[in-house]
């Protein structure tokens, strides 16, 4: 068996906001590509995570998706940007606006990376009303996995829903 089997490679943080309305120029953050893609290039910088590249696309008759490229540091950061792509660490959003759906992909190498902050802080700017996450831990097992429910009570604070998924 390889030795870095049983590596730590990274996390994923796969999360899924419903009910988003936030506008944004009278037009749902979650189906205006550019500013998705502002947004996650913001939430990427706020948590110190170096973003390398970004792009983002509008698709017809509505939604939205936004990738951002990150590297954990600035010494990460490559020279000469080549192609996007997903081996990299990388915080991607989609959207179906119609249902006011937006599922986001956040995976890093970086231990130090707070992932539900990140989850929050999108949370806090596409206006959802629920979110729910899992995390997976990437070695050679893709082991310690776990979800999270978490839902604005009446007071507009965020709590962990205590119904089972």
């Amino acid at each position: 068996m390889n030795k870095d089997f049983f590596k730590y490679f990274g996390f994923d943080l796969l999360g899924c906001f419903s009910e988003c309305g936030a506008k944004k120029d009278g037009i749902l953050v979650i189906d205006n590509p550019e500013v998705l893609e502002g947004l996650l290039v913001e939430i990427a910088e706020t948590n110190r995570l170096v973003p390398v590249s970004s792009s983002s696309e509008k698709f017809i008759p509505q939604g939205a998706s936004a990738l951002v490229c990150i590297a954990e540091d600035e010494s990460q950061k490559p020279k000469v940007i080549a192609n996007i792509g997903l081996e990299t660490s990388h915080l991607a959003a989609h959207s179906w606006p119609e249902s006011g759906i937006l599922q986001v992909s956040l995976y890093t190498c970086d231990k130090n990376t707070d992932g539900r902050k990140v989850m929050f802080d999108i949370w806090d700017e596409v206006g959802a009303r629920e979110l729910v996450y899992r995390r997976i831990h990437r070695d050679g097992y893709f082991s310690a996995d776990y979800v999270r429910r978490f839902e604005l009570d009446e007071k507009g604070r965020k709590v962990c829903a205590k119904r089972r998924i």
